[in-house]
């Protein structure tokens, strides 16, 4: 179990991501800097789905390596003034989190693993 994983099953009890075949589909947790974890209940996290953390007032968000897709509007409605990104190419990464609706304005703003 990964550090991010142990920490929200720590503190929470449960999850506050809900998970569907590989892919966040939901956020249920008041978090403003998350820090998504490897795994959920030992499925691999693969990917974010559309409007997960849609006005959720997230100021900063770690993404795993695992993640390969980030869905429309994901992060839509938030101040994120830090984004953490997984090792893959790194304009790739930028488009997929501009599409998702980050609100990004700022920069420097990532930081690599």
């Amino acid at each position: 179990m990964d550090k991010a994983t142990a920490r929200w099953q720590e503190e929470y009890g449960r999850q506050p991501l809900i998970i569907k075949d590989g892919i966040i589909a939901e956020y249920k947790g008041s978090e403003k800097d998350v820090t998504i974890p490897l795994q959920i209940w030992n499925i691999p996290v693969t990917g974010i789905g559309d409007e997960v953390f849609k006005d959720k007032r997230l100021t900063s968000n770690t993404i795993p390596n695992s993640v390969t897709s980030i869905g429309n509007s994901a992060f839509a409605g938030n101040q994120l003034t830090s984004i953490i990104i997984p090792n893959w190419e790194r304009k790739r990464c930028l488009a997929l989190i501009l599409k998702a609706g980050g609100g990004i304005s700022l920069f420097p703003l990532f930081n690599e693993e």
